[in-house]
């Protein structure tokens, strides 16, 4: 996710007026530019602008530039995606963060402001259980999926089984920081594959300590839960 700074000086670039940039929460007007002059504007943004794609971005500073309503479009389709989706976000009842052993809601935190300075903004909580006879097998194997990721609603979720004493608290908080981490870097399409672990993503997951000590856990937890 961009500053305000950092996406005031990318749509500013190129308008000799200059740009003034007006970050707003308003769930109705998304976006909307006045321009004052020749080569200066003023631009209303939703906060929801401050993660959009990149191409969104060029887009818009496009726009802003040479006014074509093809670059305007762009801009409005992503505005009117998101808003739909935080409509279905709402909807969606609260997750249960507090466990029987590890609280998410602390451990999210703590995590955000280590490793993301505080600016990540998602929802994280514990997973629903299912019944042992619904555990997957694969190959003669046992696996779980220890966290997700669900972009469209900003909600990580992790497996109610590690929250269990047998795991330890920093094996909990690589989860949520592997699964923050999509937000931080979304996956790439590969013509007909979509990477959720693309190249950058595995350069920052490199940040969180002992990563290879989690790596091991992860297939000793599994022995030990499932």
């Amino acid at each position: 996710m961009r500053t305000e700074a950092e996406l005031s000086c990318l749509l500013g670039e190129g308008l000799d007026g200059g740009l003034q940039l007006v970050m707003t929460q308003n769930r109705v007007s998304l976006a909307s530019v006045r321009f004052v002059s020749r080569g200066r504007a003023v631009l209303r943004l939703q906060e929801m602008f401050l993660s959009a794609p990149d191409d969104v971005i060029q887009a818009l500073r496009r726009y802003l530039q040479t006014r074509k309503r093809t670059d305007w479009s762009v801009v409005s389709a992503f505005a009117r995606a998101r808003h739909v989706e935080r409509g279905k976000a709402q909807r969606i009842p609260p997750l249960e963060s507090c466990g029987r052993v590890w609280d998410l809601a602390t451990i999210a935190k703590e995590v955000n402001d280590t490793f993301f300075n505080g600016r990540v903004k998602c929802r994280v909580g514990w997973g629903r259980s299912r019944p042992r006879r619904r555990r997957l097998r694969w190959g003669g194997g046992r696996s779980i999926r220890y966290g997700s990721w669900d972009a469209t609603t900003r909600t990580v979720r992790v497996h109610p089984l590690l929250d269990d004493v047998r795991v330890p608290a920093a094996f909990v908080r690589y989860i949520v920081f592997h699964e923050m981490l999509h937000a931080v870097v979304p996956g790439e399409r590969r013509g007909t594959r979509l990477l959720h672990h693309p190249r950058a993503f595995r350069v920052l997951e490199k940040q969180f300590p002992e990563l290879d000590k989690m790596n091991r856990l992860a297939r000793r937890l599994l022995s030990a839960l499932v």
